[in-house]
């Protein structure tokens, strides 16, 4: 799913869409992403950020 072009549409376009639905699939609310906990591949994914904050680049 992540390799097709509809993801990338969302990644793009729609950030905050795209950063809800993989929040969904993974099973996380928002006290995942508060309170310091580490967050989800998922959620790093959805932003194009590490662990550490730092800006990651999909492999293609």
């Amino acid at each position: 799913v992540m390799l097709t072009e509809g993801f990338e549409y969302l990644k793009e376009n729609c950030p905050s869409l795209q950063s809800e639905l993989l929040k969904t699939v993974a099973g996380c609310d928002e006290e995942c992403s508060s309170q310091g906990k580490s967050r989800s591949v998922w959620a790093q994914l959805s932003d194009g950020t590490d662990t550490n904050g730092r800006r990651v680049r999909q492999r293609t």
